[in-house]
C-alpha cells in the first residue's frame, strides 16, 4: 500500500480540493482527512459519521460545581494558572499535579479525561473516509494527527487497499512533519504567491535533509506567471519534480455548494477547463509511483 500525503506550506492553496479529485480518479483509496476541521474533506467528500471515537490526552482537573462553596482556594493553588474565575479548567494548561485537589476543603475537585478531539469513519461517494477534528476538545495534542494517520494506515492495509490519500493541516511543523516523514509520496500543493515562494525557499534544505519523496503541484498557476516561474525554478534547481499545474476557474469555488445542494459528487463538477489539468496530474503521479516501485524492486 502506498501513502500519498497532500500537504501545503500555507492555507488556501486548494489542497483539499486536489485531494478529493485525486480520490475520485484513483478510486480504490482510503481518504484520511486530518485537516482538523478546516476546509477539508467534509466539504468536498461529505458523509455522515457512522462511528465516532474520542481522543484524550491524559487527565485534567474538573471542579464539581454542586459541591463547590466558592472559596476560590484552588485558583491560587494552581501553579499553571489553569483554573479561571468561573472554576473552569483549561485542559491545555492543567498538568494534573494534585495541588488544587489538596487545596479544596470540600473535595469538590477530581479528574476527568482531557479531551483532545475525536476521530471518526464516514462513507463517501469516493469510499471510506477517516477524519479527525477538534470538536469538544479541551486541550490540543500535537500527536493527534500522527496517531490517526497510523490508525487510518492500518485500516487501509487491513482492507488491502492499494492507496491511502491523506489531507493534512497546512504548514510544516510538529503536527504535520511526523506524517510528512512517513509518506511514500509527498504532494506539496503550492500557489503562485510571494508567501509560498518564500516558504518553498526556506523549507528546501529541510526537505532535502530528511530525503522526503516530494513532488510539487502548482494550483491556480495562471494567476501570477512570475511567481509560478519562481516556484518552477526552485523545484528544478533543487531536483524536485513538478507533477502538475492546475489552472484557475472561479466555478471551482461553487462546486462544493452545488454538490451539497444537488446531492451529487463534487469531483464530477470540476469545471471542464480544469479536467485535463487534473487528469494530467493523475497520470503523472501514477508514473512516479510506478517509477518508485521499479527503483525499489
Amino acid at each position: 500500500m502506498k501513502n500519498l500525503v497532500v500537504a501545503s506550506f500555507s492555507g488556501g492553496t486548494g489542497k483539499s480540493a486536489v485531494t478529493a479529485v485525486l480520490a475520485k480518479l484513483f478510486q480504490e483509496v482510503l481518504v484520511a482527512d486530518l485537516s482538523l476541521g478546516a476546509t477539508g474533506q467534509q466539504v468536498y467528500l461529505p458523509g455522515e459519521p457512522f462511528r465516532i471515537m474520542e481522543h484524550a490526552r491524559g487527565l485534567r482537573a474538573q471542579v464539581e460545581m454542586r459541591f463547590c462553596t466558592d472559596c476560590a482556594r484552588c485558583i491560587p493553588a494552581c501553579p499553571e494558572k489553569a483554573i479561571g474565575p468561573d472554576y473552569q479548567v483549561d485542559g491545555c494548561l492543567c498538568t494534573a499535579c494534585d495541588l488544587c485537589i489538596d487545596a479544596c476543603p470540600e473535595e469538590a475537585i477530581g479528574y476527568t479525561a482531557n479531551s483532545a478531539g475525536r476521530w471518526y469513519f464516514s462513507d463517501t461517494q469516493c469510499g471510506l473516509r477517516v477524519s479527525a477534528d477538534l470538536e469538544g476538545a479541551s486541550s490540543f495534542d500535537p500527536g493527534l494527527v500522527e496517531r490517526i494517520f497510523g490508525e487510518a494506515r492500518n485500516l487501509a492495509s487491513a482492507r488491502e487497499l492499494p492507496l491511502m490519500l491523506t489531507d493534512l493541516p497546512s504548514g510544516m511543523d510538529e503536527v504535520t512533519l511526523p506524517v510528512w516523514e512517513q509518506a511514500d509520496l509527498l504532494i506539496l500543493v503550492t500557489e503562485p504567491s510571494a508567501r509560498d515562494v518564500a516558504a518553498f525557499r526556506k523549507s528546501v534544505a529541510l526537505l532535502k535533509e530528511k530525503k522526503l519523496p516530494v513532488v510539487q503541484v502548482i494550483n491556480r498557476h495562471d494567476l501570477n506567471r512570475a511567481y509560478t516561474m519562481e516556484l518552477l525554478d526552485i523545484a528544478l534547481k533543487e531536483g524536485i519534480r513538478t507533477a502538475g499545474k492546475i489552472g484557475f476557474d472561479p466555478e471551482m469555488y461553487r462546486a462544493p455548494d452545488l454538490a451539497r445542494r444537488d446531492g451529487v459528487n463534487f469531483p464530477g463538477l470540476i469545471p471542464a477547463g480544469l479536467r485535463g489539468d487534473y487528469v494530467n496530474l493523475w497520470h503523472s503521479l501514477k508514473f512516479i509511483l510506478k517509477e518508485q516501485e521499479k527503483n525499489h524492486g
